[in-house]
């Protein structure tokens, strides 16, 4: 991620980024009724369209493993972020997909910290937005949270 790298050493104060953990809800449930590469070229293909789509003005999206997605969104408020993150949890709560001739819908859960506040290094950033992401995970699944040292 070299563009981080050149993001960060041009940096001023008023300069920061959101980072949103991004991952599929029960996914195991999707990979056990269908087979993974069925969910990999009928399922993620698509979502992985839906989410650089979302934020193809604002920064961009990666795949990080299996059902879990990282998206950089620099120069963007708390507030942007927290809003732009629910707003795509629930398009995405109301988009269907499609595998074996069935309609799928999935859900997410949302973690989201930000550079510099929550750490220096984007690795201690994500990880962070990915604890934040158990938290949504733990109260219920599909939301967003945001990162609280308190609840981590």
């Amino acid at each position: 991620m070299t563009d981080f790298a050149l993001y960060s050493s041009e940096r001023n104060a008023d300069t920061s980024m959101g980072v949103i953990f991004l991952d599929i809800d029960n996914f195991k449930g999707l990979n056990g009724k269908f087979t993974e590469s069925m969910v990999d070229r009928d399922i993620l293909v698509p979502f992985q369209q839906l989410l650089h789509a979302a934020c193809r003005h604002r920064g961009d999206a990666y795949r990080h493993g299996g059902e879990e997605f990282v998206m950089l969104l620099p120069n963007q408020t708390q507030a942007e972020v927290t809003q732009f993150a629910e707003r795509l949890r629930q398009k995405i709560e109301t988009q269907q997909f499609s595998a074996a001739e069935t309609l799928v819908r999935i859900t997410v859960s949302i973690g989201i910290a930000f550079w510099p506040t929550h750490g220096e290094a984007l690795q201690e950033v994500i990880e962070k937005a990915n604890r934040a992401e158990h938290v949504a995970k733990s109260k219920g699944k599909n939301r967003v949270e945001i990162y609280n040292e308190q609840a981590a």
